[in-house]
């Protein structure tokens, strides 16, 4: 700050003439000069400024540009199906249900699974390790054909068990995959008209013969189809276990035969009344042909009865085990009148006595008397066995006979280990007649054997019987050999 020199007057540094007086002054060149140094540098120095922060805005908008591209990636890498597929493989891995139970539900449009239903599902997934393994590999693929292109058609991939799917967005940006486990349409047939259709326990519907019954939307896994049909004579039941690995375009076939069978009754009383389960079945013996249908499992027993003048006769009890003919004679004798006492010489008597006792009781070259006979006694040798009753077989045998007590025992035996037997078929071999009471018969006969643990064997015997007559008919004696020629 400086003063005029003559009048005191303040000037400012730069200024030449005193305003009040006009006195001259002198400004001093250094200050001056650094004055206009300075105005020369200020707008170089304001665009230096303008630059630096349009870099610093460019860098700015760069770095979020960068990081919202790199947040896109990400988020599609998390709901792409890469991820999709791997958390569902972790999940059946870990046999985590809820996790399974949701991956599936979200993809399933006409399939809606509850824990059980996934449990079971899991464990066949888990069972079947090549073929989950192989299936997600195909899975893989097509998730891969679907993030890289438009296309959706997944006809290409063999896939046994899954296909993935875009099933709208996530986010409202990213494209959301969904797994959809195919489900099987499983195709019921039974042998019988109105046959109840049983899927795991419930009811699903009745089916005709000759026709199929429909269950659509079943997820592979542990599942048992029942046949059931009420005739009136007996209940028959078939199940069996679904093996998907039999399944084409995913469609399974079940076709469930019944055993039931039409059999023919005859007896010496045409006018016997037949009797099922003790009870009266409506019919006379010349009525009974081809009645049915009957199980052959050992629950049904028939006998025939007839009034007569001294009572009421009945013929001996039959289990039913095979579709056989079955002969149901009455052992009844008509009273004979008192024989007129004449006298004969004691020779004669003697002569008339040893004629009856070499009289023939049954022809030992009559085959087909004795094939029936050892088929039938096989047939309910095996009822007894798998009923856990003796007396179904007994009179088939000889009680003075070592045959009697070893099958009894043989009985006993298979009902403690649980063994349970199928006769499949018997042939008759050689038939040798010892003399006129005891015949040597040899068979060819094949079983299914079934143990306690749900395994089974087929065998196959040949065996070698004596056969004696005793009370009117012939019976097994002895069982002489058998020996076994086949097992797998």
């Amino acid at each position: 700050m400086k003063f005029c020199i003559e009048c005191g007057h303040q000037l400012s540094m730069d200024q030449e003439f005193c305003s009040e007086c006009g006195t001259k002054h002198a400004v001093e060149q250094k200050h001056v000069e650094l004055r206009v140094e300075n105005k020369g540098r200020t707008p170089e120095k304001k665009a230096n400024k303008k630059k630096k922060g349009m870099y610093i805005l460019v860098i700015v908008v760069l770095f979020l540009m960068m990081s919202g591209y790199g947040g896109y990636l990400f988020g599609k890498k998390q709901t792409g199906p890469e991820a999709v597929i791997a958390e569902f493989v972790h999940a059946v891995e870990n046999n985590d249900v809820e996790r399974v139970m949701q991956a599936i539900n979200l993809g399933q449009t006409d399939v809606n699974l509850d824990i059980e239903t996934t449990k079971t599902y899991m464990d066949y997934l888990n069972k079947n390790n090549k073929l989950f393994s192989d299936s997600i590999n195909e899975l893989k693929k097509q998730g891969e054909n679907l993030e890289n292109s438009t296309s959706t058609n997944n006809e290409k991939f063999k896939n046994e068990l899954f296909h993935i799917r875009k099933d709208g967005k996530t986010w409202f940006i990213f494209d959301r995959y969904v797994i959809e486990a195919k489900a099987y349409k499983v195709k019921v047939a039974s042998n019988f008209d109105d046959s109840i259709v049983y899927l795991n326990g419930d009811s699903r519907g009745t089916v005709m013969k000759d026709e199929y019954l429909n269950i659509p939307s079943i997820l592979p896994g542990e599942h048992e189809i029942k046949v059931v049909y009420k005739g009136k004579y007996s209940t028959l039941e078939e199940k069996v276990k679904l093996d998907f690995s039999k399944a084409e375009n995913q469609v399974l076939q079940a076709d469930l035969t019944l055993e039931g069978k039409y059999i023919t009754f005859s007896s010496n009383y045409d006018d016997a009344r037949l009797f099922i389960n003790g009870k009266d079945s409506g019919m006379l013996i010349e009525e009974a042909y081809d009645v049915g249908p009957m199980s052959t499992n050992g629950s049904i027993t028939v006998h025939a009865e007839k009034e007569f003048e001294t009572g009421t006769m009945k013929s001996r009890e039959v289990t039913i085990t095979s579709d056989y003919d079955i002969n149901l004679d009455i052992d009844y004798k008509e009273p004979e009148p008192a024989p007129e006492l004449v006298p004969q010489p004691e020779e004669e008597e003697e002569e008339e006595e040893e004629e009856e006792e070499e009289k023939p009781v049954v022809d030992v070259w009559d085959d087909d008397y004795f094939t029936t006979f050892m088929q039938e006694y096989v047939a309910y040798s095996v009822a007894a066995i798998n009923n856990n009753d003796f007396s179904i077989v007994q009179n088939f045998l000889n009680p003075n006979g070592p045959a009697y007590e070893e099958l009894k025992k043989y009985i006993v035996y298979t009902n403690e280990k649980g063994i349970t037997e199928e006769f499949l078929s018997l042939e008759v071999g050689d038939i040798e007649p010892v003399d006129q009471n005891t015949v040597k018969v040899t068979t060819l006969e094949e079983y299914e054997i079934y143990y306690k643990d749900g395994t089974s064997k087929y065998k196959k015997f040949i065996s070698n019987y004596e056969l004696v007559y005793y009370g009117g008919n012939y019976r097994v004696h002895k069982l002489i050999s058998t020996e076994e020629l086949e097992e797998y």
